[in-house]
């Protein structure tokens, strides 16, 4: 019986969906967010700032104390209520939109739907009226210790689409 249970813990582990990437500093994301085309300077220092804060507020608040998939493995068998990548997607897109930026677009983005053990959503941040490409990619789920962040062009784990 334990052998089963075990069986169907590491499967549920294995296949609890996305991926970890590693964190970069807030001073490198507002640089990369400078880089958007018509993006004011300061609404990117503003940005760069808050990504990074409200991520962490967001791991403290869903108890994210292990890898990202084993945190979806307490969410999907009841242990903790939130903290799966759309969790961290929706409250961060909320959360940028309440900034109220002039210049910055926030859009929710998915990669690989329909999949079950595949599907990852996350925000991408872009100027005012420019398409998602153009924009950076804001994953606060991807990474255990912060903000995954990279131009859309640039992430290599995933091909996005608006949600």
């Amino acid at each position: 019986m334990y052998q089963s249970l075990l069986g169907i813990f590491l499967a549920l582990f294995l296949l609890s969906g996305c991926h970890h990437a590693p964190s970069l500093p807030e001073a490198s994301l507002e640089k990369t967010l400078q880089a958007i085309p018509r993006v004011k300077e300061d609404e990117a220092a503003r940005l760069a700032h808050e990504a990074h804060t409200y991520t962490h507020t967001l791991k403290a608040r869903y108890g994210a104390t292990a890898s990202p998939r084993l945190h979806n493995l307490w969410v999907n068998l009841g242990f903790k209520e939130r903290g799966l990548c759309w969790h961290y997607a929706h409250d961060l897109f909320a959360h940028v939109r309440s900034l109220e930026l002039e210049s910055v677009e926030s859009v929710i983005v998915v990669a690989n739907l329909g999949s079950y053990w595949e599907e990852h959503s996350a925000v991408v941040v872009t100027c005012k009226g420019c398409d998602i490409a153009q924009g950076v990619v804001l994953d606060a789920w991807r990474n255990p210790e912060g903000i995954f962040y990279a131009p859309v062009s640039g992430d290599s784990q995933y091909t996005w689409e608006r949600r």
